[in-house]
């Protein structure tokens, strides 16, 4: 096993005792870390190669470094071998692409991106097929150069599909992780205005998410959202045959008679005539229960059953969860934002009952030059809607509350906050049993405090 470790990685061995036998890879060197390879990844804050004795102690038989490390009295006793790389990290992803070629390439595999949706497109599509067939799938947000190789180094030989998400925010990413994932099915759940920051425009987006088709294998098929009529030029131009889906009649695969059933789901039919409901709210789930479906029925799951085994699929954590507390309903779509996303939350927040609708707005992330403009065009787009109240945490969402001031919005009802602990201050000095409040913004706005202020108070 050590041979063909440093053949997948190209290594050169520090210390070759033992040819031993390794299953599973870590990057964290607490917990059990039996039998395992432990990559020692340099990070921002965290450099593993710090934590070496640790993980040998816990159990790690391989290591795999960029630094020259000591061989300790622990690493020679216990006959751990140490290979020597120049990027840990692009270490990870060689290992993973050698072992989805040569271990488990005839494990169905599922490759899922987009703007927006692609986490809990992946989760359904992981709730279907798993009632059906044994699998796995991305855990969390493993969605990156680390995460993704992760994911792929937990499928199994007796695995029939793996859903493997994967994530951007510079040009070359989704390429790079889609020829170490190899997909037999791609998925594109959206293109919109996200990390702008690293892609600069919709059209770099719209490269990038296309890009998870390079590393598909022969006879693979791209499930697309046909709503971008760019990326299926790109993909058409490739040459790679596509599914569309989508809430228009253009689609291949797309939805009709869509209903909020007024309990937090939302009801739908497909074009082939069967009836849908969904126990989460909002349109875009339709979209991307749409992919998800599109998926299913490649992997011989009729859209009836589809219908049946997705009823009971629930709400992603901090992705549009709506709770009763205290006698207030939260919408927690506290994980992230970008323009999209807002807009897809705020069309949740329309369609809740309630005494009056609260926006908990944060800032949004990695827009780039476009963030101003970007936060202006979310106020006006508050002004159009529902919404009774608005409290902004945020330096940027302060712009959108001067936009939605102009476009009408009552400067009364709008409370501007610095950040998420004094928004939720100032949530709580007016909410009102029967409310319902949203909260919603980019990770780095933290806006799940709001949801925190409202459970403790």
């Amino acid at each position: 096993m050590s041979a063909e470790i440093r053949t997948a990685i190209n290594s050169s061995l520090k210390n070759p005792l033992e040819n031993n036998l390794a299953h599973g890879i870590a990057t964290d060197s607490r917990g059990d870390l039996t039998d395992k390879i432990f990559f020692a990844i340099v990070g921002k804050n965290l450099d593993g190669h710090d934590y070496i004795e640790k993980a040998v102690a816990n159990g790690a038989v391989e290591l795999v470094v960029q630094r020259d490390i000591t061989i300790s009295p622990a690493i020679y006793e216990r006959k751990v071998n140490v290979h020597k790389v120049a990027d840990t990290i692009e270490a990870m992803g060689k290992l993973a692409k050698y072992y989805r070629s040569n271990h488990v390439s005839q494990v169905q595999t599922i490759a899922v991106t987009g703007s927006n949706g692609k986490t809990t497109t992946r989760e359904m599509i992981y709730h279907v097929l798993s009632k059906k067939y044994k699998g796995t799938q991305s855990q969390k947000n493993f969605n990156n150069a680390i995460g993704a190789p992760l994911s792929i180094l937990e499928i199994e030989n007796n695995h029939d599909f793996a859903v493997i998400e994967l994530g951007t925010n510079a040009p070359g990413e989704i390429n790079y992780l889609s020829m170490i994932t190899q997909p037999d099915i791609s998925v594109i759940t959206s293109i919109g205005p996200s990390h702008l920051e690293g892609l600069k425009s919709i059209s770099g987006v719209c490269i990038e998410k296309t890009a998870i088709a390079h590393g598909m294998k022969p006879g693979g098929i791209v499930i697309c959202n046909g709503n971008n009529p760019e990326a299926l030029a790109i993909l058409e131009r490739g040459g790679y045959k596509t599914i569309t889906f989508g809430l228009t009649e253009n689609c291949q695969l797309w939805a009709a008679k869509i209903e909020p059933d007024g309990q937090g789901g939302i009801s739908f039919e497909t074009n082939d005539r069967v009836s849908v409901h969904l126990a989460v709210p909002g349109r875009h789930n339709v979209s991307n229960a749409l992919a998800a479906l599109a998926v299913c029925r490649r992997m011989d799951i009729t859209t009836a059953d589809f219908a049946e085994l997705i009823k009971d699929f629930n709400a992603v954590s901090g992705r549009l969860n709506i709770k009763d507390i205290n006698g207030f309903t939260i919408i927690d779509d506290s994980y992230n934002a970008n323009p999209a996303s807002m807009a897809a939350a705020l069309d949740v927040l329309n369609d809740q009952p309630g005494k009056r609708r609260i926006f908990c707005c944060g800032d949004m992330g990695e827009l780039g030059d476009n963030t101003i403009e970007l936060h202006r065009e979310l106020g006006r787009k508050i002004a159009q809607s529902k919404t009774d109240y608005l409290i902004t945490a945020g330096p940027l969402t302060e712009h959108a509350a001067q936009s939605a001031i102009e476009a009408g919005f009552n400067a009364e009802r709008t409370i501007i906050a610095q950040h998420s602990t004094q928004a939720a201050d100032r949530l709580l000095e007016i909410i009102e049993p029967g409310d319902t409040i949203l909260a919603k913004g980019s990770r780095s706005a933290k806006m799940e405090q709001i949801v925190e202020a409202i459970k403790n108070r």
